[in-house]
């Protein structure tokens, strides 16, 4: 729908907004004498007009307003938190190793969080946008081109890092809101391993319940590089 372009601004508060999250979630423990583990999986979606109504908020990976008043369920689409999976795991191994001080007391443990990216929106220029009420900074989503996948997975060009292919959008006529739609593209995913080795030993002139502690900890340990969005 076009817009009146020589209509003066309107500001408009709705309280219409509405949310919806679904998920499957699931965990194992292992418990035994050496060995105890946590691994937890979840698989969701969240739902919502808008996640964040003004500027000034943390999340920072959507549009700060309504996209056309006219349709809101043009502006529905992925929270701007909405990680479809997540792995969280946990190890400690004791190795059953004994008859000295110097063999026992050994502990490992492994802890890990993986999980996917976070969506964001693509956003047109203000020029090919319609004019957003005085304070508010209201872009719109461009037109997407037809037969031409936006999400590519990680791309390194002369002009950045990208996480979707520009080449997938083109410019909407002005005053009307594009059809590539609100959090749409998904950014890049999180992976992280800590690891850590304990020695434990016990020190009799520090009573019965008194040790020593040697921890040698790796944060990243696969050195894995994790990217946050970043909206130019």
């Amino acid at each position: 729908q076009t817009l009146n372009p020589h209509a003066l601004t309107l500001l408009m508060e709705n309280w219409t907004g509405h949310s919806t999250y679904n998920s499957l979630q699931s965990s194992v423990r292992i418990t035994g004498k050496t060995i105890q583990s946590l691994l937890a999986y979840s698989y969701g979606k969240c739902l919502d007009l808008m996640s964040q109504p003004y500027s000034g908020d943390n999340l920072g990976e959507s549009a700060t307003g309504i996209f056309d008043p006219y349709n809101l369920r043009g502006n529905r689409g992925l929270c701007d938190y909405s990680v479809t999976q997540t792995f969280n795991g946990d190890l400690l191994y004791s190795p059953p190793l004994h008859g000295s001080s110097f063999l026992e007391g050994y502990q490992l443990g492994l802890i890990s969080n993986v999980h996917t990216g976070l969506p964001f929106t693509p956003l047109a220029t203000a020029s090919s946008s319609y004019v957003a009420p005085a304070g508010y900074s209201v872009s719109t989503p461009p037109d997407r081109v037809p037969g031409v996948s936006p999400q590519t997975g990680r791309r390194l060009t002369s002009a950045g890092l990208f996480w979707f292919n520009p080449a997938a959008y083109q410019a909407q006529p002005t005053g009307v809101v594009g059809d590539a739609g609100r959090d749409s593209l998904i950014g890049p995913g999180f992976v992280d391993f800590d690891a850590s080795l304990v020695k434990n030993t016990k020190l009799r002139f520090l009573g019965d319940a008194g040790s020593l502690q040697l921890r040698w900890e790796l944060f990243n340990l696969f050195n894995h590089p994790n990217f946050a969005l970043d909206r130019k």
